[in-house]
C-alpha cells in the first residue's frame, strides 16, 4: 500500500492506494544462510547478504548479515518489494538498504545490532533508503544499531549511504511511520536529507514515531544521537514540504527535532513541525546554543535559506529553550503554552 499526501491548514492527511505488489512471480520468503554468503549490492561498492528482486515478499525470517555490508539491498528498479516480520542483525553498516526504486514496504521487523564494522560513507542508518519514492516504513523496531537509525536521502553523485556514486533521483512522497527507533550509537535516529543538487528530499512525512536517546551514555562510536531531523546539507540541495508530525522525541543527545538548510544555496521550505512530543533533549548542547533546546530552525551559510515552517501544537518539556529560530524567514508559530519549557522561543540573529 501507497499513501498520498496533501496538506489541510499546516496538517497533513493520507489517502491509502492499494499497489498489488508482487502479484505474478514474487517468492513467498527469503533467507540469508546465517551471513556466510554475500552479493554484490548493484554498484554501490558494498556487499548484501540478500539481494531482492521485483515484487519479492521477504519474511518473516531472520537474516544474520555477519560478513556483510547489508543485510537487505532492494536495487533500482526493484519496485514492489515487502518486507514483514524479518529481523536483521550484524551488517557491517546498513541492515536494509533500498536505492532508486519506489512502492516499497518495510513493516514489522526489528533491524539490530548493525553497522558493527562501518564503510567510509555519508550515511550510515541502519535502514537507508536513497532515491527511493512512493515507499512506506511502518511498525519496526530499530534498534541497537551502531550508526543510527532511519535515513530518507536522495541520490546522485553522492550516494550518502554508498560507496561509489549513484543515479540522480530525488525521494519523494515516503512515509515513516509508528516505528520504535532507540539506543542506536554514532548518527541520528530519523533523517530526511538531500545530498544532490537536481534531486532533493519533498514531501516525505515522518509521523507517530518514537526516537529514544540515552542521556550521558556513550560508546566508541559516541553517543546515542537521537533526534529527528530535516536538512539540506550540501551545495545547492533541497528539501521541500517535509512533514514531522506526532512524534515523541526524548533524551536525545542534539536537540529533539531539528530543521537545518546547512550549505551555501540550500533550500529548505515548507517543512511542518506539529504535535510532536519533545521533552529532555540536547544534552551533548552542540548544535545551535550552549544549552538545552527542543526544536532548532536554523541556516548554516550565508546564502543558505529555510522559509515558510510551520511549528504548531508541539509538547516541549525538559528543555531551556523550547524552540530555537535563527535565520529561518517566515516561520509560523502557533499552540505554544508558555510552560512548555523555561524559555519557549528564541529568535537568534
Amino acid at each position: 500500500m501507497v499513501t498520498f499526501r496533501f496538506r489541510i491548514a499546516g496538517l497533513v492527511a493520507f489517502t491509502p492506494l492499494m499497489l498489488g505488489l508482487g502479484v505474478v512471480g514474487a517468492p513467498a520468503s527469503a533467507s540469508a544462510d546465517g551471513g556466510t554468503s554475500c552479493s554484490d549490492a548493484g554498484a554501490t561498492g558494498l556487499t548484501a547478504a540478500l539481494v531482492a528482486s521485483p515484487g519479492q515478499r521477504i519474511g518473516p525470517d531472520t537474516i544474520d548479515a555477519a560478513g556483510c555490508d547489508i543485510g537487505i539491498y532492494i536495487g533500482p528498479g526493484v519496485t514492489g518489494v515487502r518486507v514483514n516480520g524479518v529481523t536483521v542483525t550484524g551488517a557491517n553498516d546498513h541492515g536494509i538498504f533500498a536505492q532508486d526504486t519506489s512502492n516499497l514496504v518495510i513493516e514489522n521487523s526489528t533491524v539490530e545490532g548493525n553497522g558493527v564494522a562501518p564503510h567510509a560513507v555519508r550515511s550510515d542508518k541502519a535502514v537507508q533508503l536513497a532515491g527511493t519514492s512512493n515507499s512506506i516504513v511502518r511498525d519496526n523496531v530499530v534498534k541497537g544499531n551502531f550508526s543510527g537509525g532511519i535515513d530518507i536521502t536522495d541520490d546522485g553523485a553522492i550516494d550518502p549511504g554508498a560507496l561509489n556514486p549513484g543515479t540522480l533521483m530525488a525521494a519523494r512522497n515516503d512515509l515513516i511511520m509508528g516505528n520504535q527507533i532507540s539506543g542506536n550509537f554514532g548518527e541520528c535516529g530519523l533523517v530526511v536529507s538531500a545530498y544532490n543538487k537536481g534531486a532533493g528530499v519533498s514531501d516525505n512525512t515522518l509521523i507517530r514515531n518514537t526516537v529514544t536517546g540515552r542521556t550521558g551514555v556513550f560508546s566508541a562510536q559516541g553517543p546515542v544521537i537521537g533526534a529527528i531531523v530535516v536538512a539540506a546539507d550540501t551545495p545547492w540541495t533541497s528539501a521541500l514540504d517535509n512533514s514531522v508530525v506526532g512524534n515523541t522525541v526524548t533524551g536525545s543527545f542534539l536537540a529533539g527535532i531539528i530543521v537545518h538548510s546547512n550549505a551555501p544555496g540550500d533550500l529548505v521550505s515548507g517543512t511542518v513541525v506539529s504535535s510532536n512530543v519533545v521533552s529532555s533533549n540536547g544534552w551533548g548542547k552542540t548544535d545551535g546554543p550552549p544549552v538545552r533546546v527542543g526544536v532548532i530552525l536554523a541556516t548554516r551559510a550565508a546564502t543558505a535559506a529555510l522559509t515558510h515552517s510551520t511549528v504548531a501544537a508541539n509538547r516541549i518539556t525538559d528543555e531551556d529553550y523550547g524552540i530555537w529560530i535563527s535565520a529561518a524567514a517566515d516561520t509560523a508559530l502557533g499552540g505554544l503554552p508558555l510552560d512548555r519549557a523555561d524559555t519557549p522561543v528564541v529568535r537568534a540573529p
